[in-house]
């Protein structure tokens, strides 16, 4: 072909390869008709000479007839030469290996891991030679993949660790297509135990023109694990009332097997139930209910025995945390006569779908004259002993309004009372009237004590005069006072708020007290006397408030047309400040999250306020962090600098577990309080959420790509894949067009034909 590109004056050195194509396409029909036509031609001038020459001078004269008419055909279609320069490029192969966490499971034959098992094969390539005939006829890149994709060297796979943290086979995929995108990528094989944390589908795959082969690690056979798949609940739970957890157990390898599902708390245990597997590879999903029997936050364990041969144990557990509140405040309510305070405050009770109300009121007492005899006058008898001896115990708020306990009870109950508060936490409210604080002789009492305020004896026991509660600085940012969030306007709500009837004497708010409102005008030795004052005594807390007409303040806003809005508000943020609202906590202590990763930063952060509910930027605060088989961990916290009493720090815990985090505030040596929070630390592998063999995850991949899949225990199976003989790729560099059909040589050989078929028939005497 050289030779001849030459005879035709076309120079061919540096290119490798030719290409003829027609300028001028003709459709195959009018070729057919033009080469028929010719034919005919050619045929009716064959038989005009028919008879007058020779056989060979005929077929010879025929010859150069056809080769004149085929050098016009193809001068028409106009040819032309298409001088290329082509290099031959090796197919691409890439290898993927499988490097996340789930590939050290040991369920292969001899104990062996997964990743080991891979590392046998391709030891055993390399010493067949098949690796490096492999590398011979394609180019070959490894990678190993498990969160990320990164290139390796075969020669160093022995060194190579399992430690992702998760799988992304098919981000891995799409990320190798994108990479050699421009390159003759034409084939990938993957050894992976198919478990794709992220993507559930292969139908995520971008590219699917390259064959992938699929090599499933790991036998279903040997694989034993059960595993707490996962677990559901509330955060929060009622005290005394079921609470169902509902648990999913996943098991691999158990047919025939019957497992114990166990709910502890402390290591004590709340449930059990059992699980039986029927076949091999099987899941179900059951509850475990319990009945919390006290308040407060508490930790909780779920788990299943560690089987015989399982591979993976840290499945096995899992840990979730639980608030038990009351489902309702139980309140106590007694009043010492008819009257509209006791009225109003009942109906305001009985609103509150969160509080459960028993009241009591006294329609008269010894000291009253009615002509009516005493069993016309008791609508139901007064359980004094019961109430203050075996159900006091089981309310949350004792009210006591404008009662005198004299005719009912001696003062050994009100020694009760007196530890239902400091000792057992709870809250009691003190409502003014003619037998109230000092006129309900309480002077010289256990109840004395508790009651926030100096009762003292006075000239006037009882000022029965309108007049307007003035709000104290403490008072304009405490919870039960302020009913808009906005200080000033608070302060002048409370301003403009409907006059009180009436308070009773007190002198002073006691040591500890905080006295919220005073009376406008009327004073004593230490400044205006205290309408309202709260404290917390003991364990529990105290309201006083000396005024028995509290509800003029929702029934005169009525009358003017407004509402009783802020009435209610009040005495619902009253008792929830006297019930220890969380959310009203002095000492808050705050983590962004309950669960955490090993070694992950966990935000901790605590608010401190005074009794005022003021930020203090001061305190002695201490935190702890504890896990119960561990020595105790202080750390530090640094005040904030944009944010008045918040106080934040960062911790990392290494090791798996429950830790609470407990913190403490004192001001000026007295204890604001306490908070905790639980948080659990694990090793968040997702691998282990389902550790077995996904083989119908590559068998699907392997599919859609016209690949094939192969279990690894399949050895010779696999080698032979590696024999695999990819065509090489040819890319074009440069093209040299050069037109054929204007060459001079075609029309100097149409004219020597002619001439030739001329001069032979002229000396054949031919016309």
């Amino acid at each position: 072909m050289d030779s001849f590109l030459k005879f035709l004056g076309i120079q061919t050195h540096d290119y490798n390869a030719y290409e003829i194509q027609f300028l001028r396409p003709v459709p195959w029909w009018i070729l057919i008709a033009l080469a028929t036509l010719i034919g005919v031609l050619i045929f009716f001038s064959a038989r005009g000479v028919r008879g007058k020459i020779s056989n060979k001078l005929r077929i010879f004269l025929f010859t150069l007839r056809v080769l004149v008419f085929f050098l016009l055909l193809i001068s028409l279609l106009q040819p032309n030469l298409g001088l290329m320069k082509e290099r031959f490029i090796k197919p691409i192969i890439a290898v993927l290996i499988d490097t996340s966490s789930s590939m050290n499971i040991k369920d292969m034959a001899n104990d062996e891991s997964r990743i080991d098992a891979v590392k046998r094969i391709f030891t055993s390539l390399r010493e067949e030679g098949k690796l490096e005939a492999l590398s011979r006829d394609q180019e070959v890149h490894f990678f190993q993949f498990s969160e990320n994709l990164s290139p390796i060297d075969v020669a160093n796979l022995e060194n190579q660790e399992a430690r992702g943290s998760k799988t992304q086979l098919i981000n891995a995929l799409n990320q190798i297509s994108k990479e050699f995108s421009n390159q003759p990528l034409e084939a990938i094989f993957v050894f992976s135990d198919g478990v794709d944390n992220v993507v559930s589908s292969p139908q995520a795959l971008e590219n699917r023109k390259v064959p992938i082969y699929t090599f499933g690690v790991g036998d279903p056979q040997r694989l034993i694990d059960v595993q707490i798949a996962d677990l559901i609940t509330d955060e929060f739970a009622f005290l005394d009332k079921e609470v169902e957890v509902d648990v999913t157990i996943r098991g691999t390898g158990l047919k025939g097997k019957t497992v114990p599902v166990t709910l502890t708390q402390d290591g004590a245990p709340l449930a059990l139930q059992k699980v039986e597997f029927p076949k091999d590879s099987y899941e179900t999903t059951l509850k475990l209910s319990f009945t919390p029997r006290e308040t407060g936050t508490f930790d909780y364990l779920v788990s299943v025995p560690v089987q015989t041969g399982e591979v993976v144990t840290d499945n096995n557990r899992k840990h979730f945390t639980l608030q038990v509140v009351r489902n309702k405040l139980r309140v106590l309510f007694i009043s010492g006569n008819p009257r509209w305070e006791y009225r109003f405050l009942r109906r305001a009770l009985k609103k509150d779908p969160n509080i459960e109300l028993v009241s009591f009121m006294i329609l008269r007492s010894a000291f009253d004259i009615v002509d009516v005899p005493n069993d016309q006058l008791s609508l139901i008898p007064f359980p004094v002993h019961r109430l203050f001896t075996e159900d006091l115990p089981k309310f949350d708020l004792l009210i006591f309004d404008n009662f005198d306990y004299r005719p009912y009870f001696s003062p050994i109950y009100l020694e009760n009372i007196r530890q239902f508060v400091e000792q057992q936490g709870k809250a009691f409210i003190m409502i003014g009237g003619e037998h109230s604080f000092n006129n309900g002789s309480y002077h010289f009492t256990p109840l004395e004590r508790i009651i926030p305020v100096d009762i003292t004896n006075a000239a006037v026991s009882v000022y029965k005069e309108p007049f307007r509660m003035k709000l104290t600085e403490e008072g304009s940012t405490h919870p039960i006072t302020r009913l808009l969030e906005d200080v000033e306007q608070n302060k002048k709500l409370w301003a403009e708020m409907p006059r009180l009837w009436g308070a009773n004497y007190v002198l002073r708010p006691k040591p500890g007290a905080i006295s919220l409102g005073t009376h406008a005008t009327r004073k004593t030795e230490y400044g205006n006397m205290p309408v309202l004052v709260v404290q917390q005594v003991g364990e529990g807390r105290v309201l006083a408030m000396t005024s028995g007409s509290t509800w003029r303040w929702g029934f005169e806003n009525i009358g003017k047309g407004g509402s009783d809005q802020y009435y209610l508000q009040f005495w619902k943020q009253a008792i929830r400040w006297l019930t220890k609202a969380p959310e009203l906590r002095l000492v808050k202590l705050r983590t962004n999250k309950k669960s955490y990763d090993r070694g992950e930063e966990i935000n901790i952060e605590a608010t401190v306020l005074n009794e005022s509910y003021q930020p203090v930027n001061d305190p002695e605060l201490k935190l702890i962090l504890q896990k119960s088989d561990a020595p105790p961990q202080e750390l530090s916290l640094f005040k904030s600098e944009d944010t008045d009493g918040l106080f934040q720090t960062v911790a990392r815990i290494d090791q798996p577990g429950i830790y609470k985090l407990k913190v403490s505030a004192k001001y000026n040596g007295t204890l604001l309080g306490e908070d905790q929070q639980t948080v659990e630390v694990s090793i968040s592998d997702l691998e282990l959420e389902n550790p077995g063999l996904n083989s119908n995850f590559l068998k699907e991949l392997a599919d859609m790509t016209q690949g094939a899949y192969t279990h690894i225990l399949a050895e010779n199976e696999v080698k032979s894949k590696f024999n695999i003989k990819l065509p090489m790729k040819v890319e074009t560099t440069e093209v040299n067009n050069v037109d054929l059909w204007d060459n001079p040589l075609s029309f100097v050989l149409i004219f020597l034909f002619l001439c030739g078929e001329w001069y032979i028939r002229k000396r054949a005497g031919m016309k």
